[in-house]
């Protein structure tokens, strides 16, 4: 995998545990599920995050798009059960200062 994709996953995974998410929240699904959230592709400031609606199967296919990472259509369920992601994103867009220093 390309090295700027997974800095930006382990990025994300230190953002999630910074924000004291149960165990079941701190993989490799739930970083992606939040860069998604912040439609925050590799190689796009921390600092640009963005908070867009998108929808489970949408979040799916930017993953695949930006991350290189497929999930059959029947993993949609995972997804769709983590909205502790979607409150975290909420509250990591309110403390933006824990911007990681990936660039």
């Amino acid at each position: 995998m390309n090295d700027k994709r997974d800095e930006y996953i382990e990025a994300a995974q230190q953002v999630i545990v910074s924000l004291g998410l149960p165990r079941a929240q701190k993989n490799e699904r739930s970083a992606l599920s939040l860069l998604a959230l912040l439609n925050l592709m590799p190689g796009k400031a921390w600092a640009d995050a963005e908070n867009p609606l998108i929808g489970i199967t949408p979040m799916m296919d930017w993953v695949r798009k930006h991350y290189g990472k497929e999930y059959a259509p029947n993993t949609r369920e995972t997804f769709r059960r983590r909205p502790c992601i979607r409150s975290a994103t909420l509250v990591w867009l309110s403390t933006i200062r824990m911007i990681p220093t990936v660039r």
